[in-house]
C-alpha cells in the first residue's frame, strides 16, 4: 500500500469525529511495554482513493496553476494540529511535545523556512483535556491566525493515523526511500458531496501537485504515519513532505 490522496465527503473528513466521547483523563506520559507491531513497506507510486463519488480530472487539476501566489515577507503557511496529543508507537497519546505530533509539525515548519517560505506552527492543544470538540477548537485557532496573518495561503492540519492489521496488532506503514524507512503520508481532501465547500477542487489541486512532486523526488509521501510507526520514521516522512511543499510552493511564487 503506497502513500495516497484520499478524496472524501466533507462530513467524513475527520477520522475521529468530535461527537465521539473519550476519557478526559490525562494522556499517558510514561512509556508502557512496547506493543505488537506489523509492518507494511511499499515502493509503489502514490494514488488517489476516491471515497466521495466525485468525478475529477486529476491530470488537468495537477497541470493547472494554483489560484494564489506565494509571497515573501509574511507567513504563507499555517501548520496546526486538531489532535495535538496524537503520538507514535509506544503510546497513542501524549502531552509531551517531544513525543507527539507537534514534533512532526516542527520538522515541516523548519523545512519550509529553510526553503524560503514563511510559516507559522501553532502548537495549541485542541484535544485535551476534552477530546470532543477538537475540530471546533482547531477551526477557531485557524480563524484567529488568519485574522492576524491575512497573507496565509495554505493551512496544514497535520495528524497521525491509526491502522490495525488483521490480527489486531498495530500496523505501521513505511516507505523505503533510498534504503531509509520513512512513515507514509496521506493527504485527506474533503469535497462538497455532503456539505458546502466551494474551494475543494483547489485543495485537491494542491494535493495532486504535492503527490506528483513527491513521485518526481522518489518519495512515497502523500495523516503522517500511524500509531505503529516510531517517531523517527514520522519525522523522516515530515522531512520529505517538507521538501515537497517547498518545491511546489516555490514554483508558485
Amino acid at each position: 500500500m503506497g502513500g495516497y490522496t484520499r478524496l472524501i465527503a466533507e462530513s467524513s473528513a475527520s477520522p475521529a469525529p468530535d461527537n465521539i466521547q473519550e476519557s478526559t483523563a490525562p494522556p499517558e506520559t510514561q512509556e508502557p511495554a512496547a506493543p505488537q507491531v506489523t509492518e507494511s513497506t511499499s515502493k509503489s507510486l502514490a494514488e488517489i482513493k476516491n471515497q466521495a463519488g466525485k468525478t475529477v480530472d486529476s491530470d488537468a487539476l495537477a497541470n493547472a496553476p494554483l489560484a494564489y501566489k506565494i509571497e515573501d515577507g509574511s507567513p504563507q503557511v499555517l501548520i496546526i494540529h486538531t489532535h495535538t496529543t496524537e503520538s507514535y508507537y509506544e503510546q497513542d497519546r501524549s502531552v509531551d511535545e517531544t513525543k507527539n505530533i507537534t514534533a512532526v509539525g516542527n520538522v515541516i515548519d523548519e523545512k519550509l523556512k529553510a526553503g524560503g517560505i514563511e510559516a507559522i506552527h501553532d502548537v495549541t492543544v485542541h484535544d485535551y483535556p476534552s477530546y470532543s470538540g477538537a475540530y471546533t477548537r482547531s477551526a477557531a485557532t485557524a480563524k484567529s491566525r488568519l485574522l492576524q496573518n491575512p497573507g496565509i495561503k495554505v493551512i496544514l492540519d497535520v495528524h497521525r493515523d491509526a491502522v490495525a492489521s488483521a490480527d489486531g496488532s498495530k500496523l505501521k506503514l513505511t516507505a523505503d526511500i533510498n534504503g531509509e524507512k520513512a512513515a507514509q503520508v496521506m493527504f485527506v481532501v474533503g469535497t462538497d458531496a455532503q456539505l458546502a465547500h466551494c474551494n475543494w477542487q483547489e485543495n485537491l489541486k494542491l494535493a495532486l501537485k504535492l503527490q506528483r512532486a513527491a513521485n518526481e523526488l522518489g518519495s512515497i509521501i502523500i495523516e503522517i504515519g500511524t500509531n505503529g510507526n516510531p517517531l523517527d520514521e514520522a519525522k523522516k516522512g515530515a522531512e520529505l513532505i517538507g521538501d515537497v511543499l517547498v518545491k511546489v510552493l516555490s514554483e508558485n511564487k
